[in-house]
């Protein structure tokens, strides 16, 4: 058990009991069940008089695990590196140690500054890193906090360029191509020619045809209603009074609703029906 953490779970017990007003055998009890692991069995182990007397116990579990009674030095020299610790955050805590037991890791000799440096090495825990740091031959614990601070920084960097790459933006999706018959009524309403040019189509269907047909039965059952006066058009009059550089009128059809195309349809006259 840590030392740290032990100091922090008796005192708990402490403040706990004293709420509570708990007796001598209530104590010596309740903390007889506390026991787990190897702690449990250092409870046994213990006399029947310890185990009795809340005095005795508490300082025999403090001086068994939470270094009551432990020199300054003992206690630097048995200071492990925790397993939540960072490489970094150990070395800290050793300088601590050390400094209290007066071992003079600054301003001291360089062998002296030398021998904390190794006993961190020893005491980490971590063999890859030990040996980098042995070929290293640092002097003193200020090139090794250098090296430390390094370390970590690097991983850092890692760590944020990992966690950018997984997370990197996907570029917007293009916006999905116009139809084709989009496009071609596009062009057909922008170009004036394709006016002239009539119904574009590649088979030549006979629904087409049959348009057409429609188309021209209607106009003819119009021109007859009016009393057949303009039954034939002269294409030479009807050029005759465009002026130069114009447009031949175009007659719209009446029955647009048939026509599915959006091109428009010219008659020219009788003997040339131009589509």
């Amino acid at each position: 058990m840590d030392e740290v953490r032990a100091r922090a779970w008796i005192g708990k017990v402490k403040s706990a009991f004293q709420r509570d007003q708990a007796t001598e055998d209530e104590k010596c009890l309740t903390f007889a069940d506390l026991m787990v692991g190897p702690a449990k069995n250092w409870h046994r182990q213990l006399s029947r008089t310890t185990k009795t007397k809340w005095a005795d116990l508490l300082e025999g579990f403090q001086t068994q695990y939470c270094g009551l009674g432990m020199s300054v030095a003992w206690q630097y020299y048995h200071a492990w590196k925790r397993s939540e610790e960072t490489p970094l955050d150990y070395l800290y805590r050793l300088n601590v140690a050390a400094l209290r037991a007066k071992l003079k890791i600054k301003g001291g000799n360089p062998k002296a500054r030398r021998e904390h440096v190794d006993h961190y090495i020893e005491m980490l825990g971590d063999s890859e890193l030990a040996d980098r740091l042995t070929l290293l031959r640092l002097a003193d614990a200020d090139e090794l906090e250098k090296v430390l601070c390094v370390r970590e920084r690097a991983k850092s960097g890692q760590c944020r360029s990992a966690f950018g790459s997984k997370y990197r933006q996907k570029a917007p999706a293009s916006a999905p191509a116009a139809p084709a018959h989009a496009i071609v009524r596009a062009i057909q309403a922008q170009d004036p020619s394709s006016e002239s040019e009539g119904v574009s189509g590649s088979d030549g269907s006979d629904s087409e045809g049959e348009l057409r047909r429609i188309f021209l039965a209607a106009e003819e059952e119009k021109l007859i209603g009016t009393g057949g006066t303009s039954q034939h058009l002269d294409p030479v009059r009807t050029r005759a009074n465009v002026p130069e550089g114009g447009r031949i009128p175009e007659r719209r059809p009446l029955l647009t609703g048939i026509i599915k195309n959006e091109t428009a349809v010219r008659i020219a006259g009788p003997g040339n029906t131009r589509i």
